[in-house]
């Protein structure tokens, strides 16, 4: 078992609780995917971003160090940027040089078998990077040489430690490095699967149980394989397993452990990678919905706009300084979960009632996307879904309105509309069972109105000279009366007609 993942679970199962003393957590770097395109936004943009500046002078993201717990999750942020392209060259260039400097400290004896999971692990961020995994690092480490040393030639077993998370890096290293060791590994992990038909992986596969991390681990590094029958069957299963954890937020429940931005950001990008992009978009609005972001308009919420808080405590109290430490593994591990996100346009309606206090609510937003609205009296940052708040002044008036998110914003004309009498224009006899023409004027352009006759009611929405014509069919004969009722219950106009 890595250390780093060992400590997250046993502080966590100590604690009760996903918190520890001064507002830390013992968050696990867990493998990225491989590298593959994928969808540029800014959220991951920011979070790249973030990482990129916070990168400290030895060349590692905080919280990171070589004799720290988390050092893996350098390794993380290197193969999420290769993976994402999300921020510049520099910042690869930057953890590369810390990498190159510290993983000998990092994978010890390259030819112990107990090391076997580190050596994997570097030699996927060295192939996938751009370095050679042959020669790695300042100290020059045969990586891929140890590594296919270290995996059974028999039954593909990498090292004398039966964990998924071995098994994982062994995977994604040895498809990188096109080794023919490669398929022997992939069956091994498919070996280490639940009995049932709708378990995933646990992290030790020789007491096994389900467990969220590993199996959203195994999914990624069997994506390449899912044209494999055998292979695809126990994606599946470890899928149905994976998507029972998700909760209607999109966030997924690791158990003890609870909703987590590492395990969240894990499982969006297991599920879109093997074609599960509802779940995949879920899980990655809820982790976008946990990201500390700066909007225009809103202020700035302190110096670590783009980083992604661990969970919700976390993100209510904002990612202090004290908490970068902690901020740092969380972003890199959820980066690449983030390219999933549902494309969103947040608008608000068009209109207001003037002369009241409205409620306007988001729309065109994702679930937990933020943004800042402007022009409504104070700004108002809202996480959706959620709606603004306006006391619009009485008189029909035009009000500019800003939304601001992350990667655009957009200006808008709210119309307030005051209370007025419409003027409705309907024959002076129906026909029954025949659709009628009502014409009404006096509408603000573009607004709804509603026509109805008796027990029938039609909907249409005003032109640009803001006449609308709306169809009704009426039944039954005799005198009747047409109600019209406009975008709000004060514009409203009547007439009578004669159904023949």
């Amino acid at each position: 078992m890595s250390t780093s993942l060992f400590v997250r679970r046993a502080v966590a199962a100590v604690a009760g609780t996903a918190v520890v003393a001064g507002g830390l957590m013992a968050v696990a770097p867990a493998p990225a995917a491989h590298a593959v395109p994928a969808a540029p936004n800014a959220e991951a943009s920011a979070a790249a971003a973030w990482l990129s500046d916070a990168i400290g002078g030895d060349g590692l993201i905080p919280g990171g160090g070589v004799g720290g717990f988390f050092y893996g999750a350098n390794l993380d942020f290197g193969i999420s940027l290769a993976a994402t392209g999300q921020a510049p060259s520099a910042a690869l260039t930057k953890i590369t040089d810390g990498i190159d400097a510290t993983v000998a400290d990092y994978v010890g004896d390259i030819n112990a078998a107990a090391n076997a999971g580190k050596v994997a692990h570097a030699a996927y961020f060295y192939a996938v990077t751009g370095g050679n995994a042959s020669d790695a690092g300042d100290d020059h480490l045969d990586l891929a040489a140890a590594l296919a040393a270290q995996v059974d030639d028999t039954t593909g077993q990498l090292g004398s430690t039966n964990t998924v998370y071995n098994q994982v890096w062994a995977v994604f290293a040895l498809k990188a490095i096109d080794s023919n060791e490669a398929a022997k590994a992939r069956d091994f992990l498919v070996a280490q699967r639940g009995p049932a038909a709708t378990d995933g992986w646990g992290y030790d596969a020789g007491v096994w149980t389900n467990d969220v991390d590993a199996t959203s681990w195994a999914l990624q590094a069997l994506a390449p394989w899912q044209s494999d029958t055998t292979v695809k069957a126990a994606i599946d299963a470890g899928a149905t397993y994976l998507r029972s954890t998700q909760k209607p937020s999109g966030g997924i429940d690791a158990g003890f452990l609870g909703v987590n931005a590492n395990s969240t950001g894990l499982a969006a990008y297991a599920f879109g990678l093997t074609g599960r992009t509802t779940e995949a978009s879920a899980a990655a609005s809820w982790v976008a919905a946990h990201q500390s972001v700066a909007l225009a308009g809103c202020g700035v919420p302190g110096p670590n706009a783009g980083a992604i808080a661990y969970d919700d405590l976390a993100f209510a109290g904002g990612v202090t300084a004290d908490e970068v430490d902690q901020a740092g593994p969380a972003t890199a591990q959820a980066l690449e979960g983030l390219a999933y996100l549902p494309a969103a346009q947040p608008s608000l309606p068009k209109f207001a009632d003037a002369g009241t206090t409205n409620s306007l609510p988001l729309q065109g937003a994702r679930t937990g996307q933020q943004v800042c609205v402007t022009g409504l009296g104070a700004p108002q940052q809202l996480t959706a879904p959620a709606s603004a708040t306006y006391a619009a002044p009485a008189g029909t008036a035009d009000h500019p309105v800003t939304l601001t998110f992350l990667g655009g914003s957009t200006t808008t004309t709210l119309k307030a509309l005051d209370a007025t009498r419409l003027k409705v224009k309907v024959a002076t006899k129906l026909k029954a069972n025949k659709k009628a023409t009502i014409k009404v004027k006096g509408l603000a352009a573009g607004e709804s109105v509603s026509v109805k006759i008796g027990k029938k009611t039609a909907t249409g929405t005003a032109n640009a000279n803001g006449v609308a014509k709306v169809r009704i069919k009426v039944k039954k004969k005799g005198k009747a009366k047409v109600k019209v009722v406009g975008q709000f219950p004060d514009r409203k106009g009547k007439a009578t007609t004669r159904v023949v």
